[in-house]
């Protein structure tokens, strides 16, 4: 009776890991091929160059005259560049704008940010944001802001209202009507 239920339980066992293997080798290859991307971007000077050189090297992430969209219809093109901030159009009546700079590193608890996008909206878009401070133990997040058709500025604050003269880079992606 045991050697009858050992072998119960190791049959499940075996059915039940090729069943998650068979299922979710699609999901396996994606996590290797992720896990791939950051170390790539941990080895690099700073992420935009992994961006820009690593997957402009990929046909997946290269424009295709401007028709590599769904059922033919445009899709990102007309790549346009102003220092640090980037513009792309987005199929016929969208673009996306992205961008990145180190904030002043004054000695103060708010730090002000100004992004101009580098082709301006036809009307305000939708923007979101991200804050790194290179050192450990502080936190920042937009205080006051004033979006526009061309425009992305505000201020940021440290959490604590602490003064702070932590290296603070700030980045932003904007997206709509161009």
């Amino acid at each position: 009776m045991k050697k009858e239920i050992i072998v119960g339980v190791v049959a499940a066992i075996l059915a039940s890991v090729i069943t998650y293997v068979t299922t979710n080798i699609d999901k396996q290859l994606t996590k290797v091929q992720l896990q791939e991307i950051a170390d790539n971007i941990v080895r690099k000077d700073a992420f935009i160059k992994v961006l820009l050189n690593e997957f402009s090297k990929d046909e997946r992430f290269i424009a295709k005259n401007g028709t590599d969209g769904e059922n033919g219809k445009p899709g990102v093109s007309n790549v346009v560049k102003s220092g640090t901030n980037w513009c792309a159009l987005m199929g016929e009546a969208q673009q996306i704008c992205w961008g990145y700079k180190e904030l002043s590193k004054a000695n103060e608890y708010t730090r002000n940010f100004d992004f101009t996008f580098a082709n301006s909206f036809s009307q305000k878009p939708v923007v979101t944001n991200g804050i790194n401070a290179n050192s450990s133990g502080w936190a920042f997040s937009v205080y006051t802001h004033n979006i526009s058709a061309s425009v992305y500025s505000g201020s940021i604050v440290e959490h604590t209202s602490r003064k702070s003269k932590a290296p603070v880079n700030m980045s932003y992606v904007a997206i709509g009507k161009r």
